[in-house]
């Protein structure tokens, strides 16, 4: 059908033996590329002439030929013996002998057995392929060719120049004889393919992938052809019963990558080279860059390319279609395919390509031990990382590590790929830093690696083996004076361990007191940014920091940002606010690296710094979010085994449960069994205070006594006794008031935690909340209203709802009914805002609002004591009554939060009150609450 479009060449070839080119020897050469019908145009020509009554002789030459002298003339010959016109008169001589009878007398042969056919008609002599004929037989045709004739006579030869193959002398003769005619076959036109395409495939399962598949094959006819019939057989014909596919979209992938192939290897050896170039370099590609993959000049590239194009494969340095590019990669042999991408990967390094395209092929082809290799691959580590393809990365660094021929720089490679596998899966990563627990006798690695893989096991709770690997860096020996960056590796291993595997200082070589940080200590500028924020979290657990210890770990936190490793950079440093009660600032800085750029589908990112989020939250008195926060957590960290993060994820997720009531889901929590080396930890300080609540809440008493004693007696012990870290005392005070020990109640009450160089406001009003709870009922009013103004200072809505509830149930006794009803019921809506249920139940409202949801858009009625205020004062006035803290105010109002604290210095003043505590509770709440 695709003939359609050969009607030209067609007629050419008739005109031929047409009776005006009588007298002579007509030659005429079809030549094309690869797929462009020669073969099946030729055919048709010799059936035509057949028909017509033309004698044909035709031969098909074969690259299996050109060793057989005569091969093509003795074809041609036995055509003529076997031909129709064999029973006439005309006397047809044997071939030549087998023995070489000379170009002369083989030609003088050829000449006359086509003289005596041409005498009783015109004669055809056909041959297909001619770049394969024998050198004898090429001469022989040349012969035949220059030879004057007297009847019609017409000689037709197929020809395909073949990319990097020298034509042959005898062929270039026979091709440029001056009575020779060049007929060039192009590619048809889409239209005539197209309907070919949708006529044959309308209605067919896979028609739509059909058409996908065949496009860019409309220009090549040939391999069209072999498609669309496999594809035929598919549907019922001949194929069928070969039950060679499963499906038709099946079929027509594999009938259409078979005849791509066969298609390129025609082409010949060059074609498939800068094919497979074009494959492999693929976006990068272009002329000189294929020049040198081929190692082939750029105008053989270039020839290469436009064949590639006439059938259809390629368009502008890229394949038409995938599958032509998956087809011709799958082509390669095994072997071959190594040394291809090898190749293309080093000619791109030189070309100055993206680490992460040399990359690409490295990681298919396998290790290559060139020193260009090794930064190529970190790079593309680095850059995939970045790009949030962490499997990625990891690979480029696992093949980094076959290519290095030094111990030491593997470990190293290593170590990085360590840490990147426990971003990606945390809890997996345990095996990776067991095995590199033993460092390379060969060489000395970098303290830093060695460190890393050290904090490793420790997160991992695998303390023997963490502290075997900081024993064999002693600093004393291995550490120069004059490289105090790279010394600090084992000073801040040794820091993180007293401030978070405290429990592990007395097992530390060497003396560990020394690296206590001091009051007022701070590290120098120079230090890297870890030890920095190492020393800021213990300067803070042990009541050394100051406000430039502060200072010091916000400037981490400003120059911090997703990378390699600085999870363990960014951890302590947001720690250090949390320890310090700086809630408002811990929270901007947590939103900030969970959602900043880089930090998505990152397991062990989200799964650390969301602990750390989860536990702001929970200080925030947003107990909910807590809960949300602490399990997205633990389903990023948690594995079969405990680790650190996990550890506090869970005390967080458990007393959050508490909080707002659920002792089921908390004592799901603390049924795990939990190891001792958990305890060791400052997790585990968490762990057994949250324990000690749920405790506590549940009717246990004693058992919680026993965790809050427990907790405290460690922290002691450790020197990092802090109620920011744990508020042990004031549990202990609950738990024995719980009991009916008052004294002891007392005791615990008048004990003072460790001194801090910082103002600790939420620590502080908790410990007056416990204070008040054991001191006459008459002293409690003024302690507890200092509390709640320092917690609701702290940020802290939970506590401040509790000291409110204390508040009103003192003033309850004391028969100040009023006030009284104020503090609770500001303390029910605190309580309900935070979701903590348990406390809503044990508060009981003496004064239920009356007010309806929309009354507050209506003017203020006479009775209402807010209507002297101005809108944005009363407004303010509403949230600040019902417990909201200055910032929450700045927030829901979108106000700084100095113009909040102006406007309620307005409104005491115009109400005639003297703080919060005073606001009426009597007010219409509807879109005023909400800001």
């Amino acid at each position: 059908m695709l003939l359609v479009e050969r009607n030209q060449e067609n007629n050419r070839l008739d005109g031929l033996l047409a009776g005006d080119d009588s007298g002579c020897f007509v030659v005429a050469v079809v030549s094309g590329s690869t797929g462009m019908e020669k073969t099946d145009l030729l055919r048709a020509f010799r059936k035509r002439a057949a028909a017509a009554g033309v004698t044909v002789l035709s031969a098909r030459s074969s690259p299996e030929c050109r060793d057989r002298p005569y091969s093509t003339v003795r074809e041609l010959l036995d055509s003529a013996v076997l031909g129709v016109l064999t029973a006439s008169s005309a006397r047809i001589s044997a071939p030549p002998d087998a023995a070489d009878p000379g170009p002369a007398q083989a030609a003088r042969e050829l000449i006359r057995t086509v003289s005596e056919l041409s005498a009783h008609g015109p004669v055809l002599v056909a041959v297909d392929d001619i770049e394969y004929a024998d050198p004898s037989s090429l001469r022989c045709l040349r012969h035949l060719a220059q030879h004057p004739a007297a009847n019609p006579v017409a000689v037709v030869l197929t020809w395909d120049r073949k990319l990097g193959r020298r034509t042959h002398p005898a062929l270039e003769e026979l091709l440029y004889c001056p009575s020779v005619r060049h007929i060039r076959i192009g590619p048809p036109s889409s239209r005539g393919g197209g309907p070919v395409i949708s006529e044959l495939r309308t209605g067919t399962p896979d028609h739509q992938l059909a058409q996908a598949h065949l496009e860019p094959f409309v220009g090549n006819p040939s391999t069209l052809g072999v498609i669309l019939t496999g594809m035929d057989g598919d549907n019922g014909g001949p194929a069928e019963s070969k039950g060679a596919s499963n499906s038709p979209t099946e079929s027509t992938e594999t009938i259409f990558r078979d005849a791509l192939v066969t298609c390129l290897h025609r082409l010949g050896p060059i074609a498939v080279t800068i094919a497979r170039g074009v494959a492999l370099l693929d976006e990068c590609t272009d002329i000189h860059l294929l020049s040198r993959f081929g190692n082939v000049s750029t105008m053989t590239a270039g020839s290469a390319l436009r064949k590639l194009a006439e059938i259809g494969v390629v368009r502008d340095f890229r394949f038409r279609h995938e599958a032509a590019r998956s087809a011709v990669l799958d082509d390669i042999p095994p072997h071959e395919a190594v040394r291809l991408r090898h190749r293309a990967s080093r000619l791109l390094r030189e070309e100055g390509a993206p680490a992460e395209a040399v990359a690409a092929h490295l990681l298919v082809a396998g290790p290559l031990r060139q020193d260009w290799v090794v930064p190529v691959l970190l790079d593309a580590s680095q850059a995939a990382l970045l790009a949030g393809r962490t499997s990625t990365a990891i690979h480029c660094l696992e093949l980094a590590a076959e290519c290095c021929a030094d111990e030491a720089r593997r470990y190293v490679v290593e170590v990085r790929a360590a840490g990147l596998q426990w971003l990606r899966e945390p809890a997996g990563s345990r095996d990776r830093f067991l095995a590199l627990g033993s460092p390379p006798r060969e060489g000395t690695p970098t303290l830093g690696p060695a460190m890393s893989v050290a904090e490793g096991l420790l997160w991992h709770l695998r303390f023997d083996e963490a502290l075997d690997l900081v024993d064999r860096f002693d600093t004393r020996d291995r550490i120069p004076a004059a490289r105090p960056a790279v010394g600090s590796a084992v000073p801040r291993t040794r820091l993180l361990v007293a401030s978070t595997y405290p429990g592990l200082v007395s097992r530390l070589p060497g003396p560990a007191a020394a690296e206590a940080p001091q009051s007022g200590a701070v590290t120098p500028a120079t230090s890297a940014p870890g030890h920095r924020a190492v020393h800021a979290l213990s300067a803070v657990l042990t009541g050394g920091a100051d406000e430039h210890t502060i200072a010091q770990a916000e400037q981490v936190l400003q120059d911090g940002g997703f990378a390699h490793g600085s999870y363990r950079v960014i951890a302590p440093a947001l720690l250090s606010l949390v320890y310090a009660d700086l809630i408002d600032s811990a929270a901007i800085w947590c939103t900030r690296f969970l959602t900043g750029a880089g930090s998505h589908e990152t397991p062990g990112w989200q799964g650390v710094l969301g602990t750390i989020g989860a536990l702001v939250s929970f200080r925030e008195g947003r107990l909910d979010i807590a809960v949300d926060k602490a399990r997205a957590a633990l389903a990023h960290i948690k594995g079969a085994t405990w680790n650190e993060s996990s550890v506090l994820a869970t005390a967080t997720l458990a007393e959050a449960y508490t909080a707002i009531g659920n002792h089921e889901a908390a004592a799901r929590e603390f049924a795990r069994p939990a190891p001792g080396d958990l305890f060791e930890t400052r997790a585990g300080l968490h762990y057994l205070y949250a324990r000690g609540r749920h405790r506590l809440a549940t009717g246990r008493a004693r058992a919680a006594l026993a965790d809050f004693t427990d907790c405290g007696a460690r922290m002691m012990r450790w020197d990092i006794d802090t109620a920011t870290l744990a508020p042990w005392r004031a549990g202990a005070v609950e738990a024995s008031l719980a009991l009916g020990d008052d004294a002891g109640a007392a005791r615990w009450a008048e004990q003072k935690a460790s001194p801090s160089g910082i103002a600790l406001p939420r620590a502080r009003g908790i410990e007056l909340r416990s204070l008040a709870a054991t001191r006459p009922v008459g002293d409690r009013p003024g302690l507890l209203e200092e509390a709640l103004q320092l917690l609701q200072h702290s940020g802290d809505r939970y506590q401040s709802a509790h000291a409110l509830a204390d508040l009103g149930e003192a003033y309850q006794v004391l028969g100040d009914r009023a006030k009284a009803r104020t503090a609770a019921r500001r303390a029910r809506r605190i309580a309900e805002s935070c979701h903590a249920e348990l406390l809503c139940r044990r508060l009981v409202s003496t004064h239920p609002s009356t007010a309806k949801p929309n009354d507050a858009q209506g003017p203020p009625t006479e009775g209402d004591r807010f209507a002297i205020l101005s809108d944005s004062e009363r407004r303010v006035a509403i949230l600040a009554a019902q417990g909201y803290a200055n910032r929450e105010i700045s927030d829901r109002l979108h106000v700084t939060i100095s113009t909040v604290e102006q406007h309620l210095t307005r409104v005491y003043r115009k109400m005639s009150i003297r703080n919060r505590e005073e606001l009426p509770t009597e007010f219409r709440i509807g879109a005023s609450s909400d800001g």
